[in-house]
């Protein structure tokens, strides 16, 4: 469990306390220090993900209009 901004951010792994808290409010909105935060899962390998899909896309658009030495450049080969 992490402890999120309220831009979605993870901020560093949720004490069992703030979970038990957020988890208890409805919305899940916590204040900590003056700061509001909620508590959510929290997977690295997901905020890499779609930054490869996205750089799969454009390379496959790239490659669409350019050929094969345009997808081959964007995707870093």
């Amino acid at each position: 469990m992490y402890l999120f901004n309220l831009s979605d951010e993870p901020v560093r792994p949720a004490t069992q306390e703030e979970a038990d808290a957020s988890y208890a409010v409805p919305g899940g909105i916590i204040t900590v220090e003056g700061v509001q935060y909620y508590v959510d899962e929290h997977d690295e390998d997901e905020d890499d993900s779609w930054q490869d899909e996205w750089r799969r896309e454009i390379a496959m658009e790239a490659g669409m209009l350019g050929g094969c030495d345009a997808y081959n450049e964007v995707m870093g080969y």
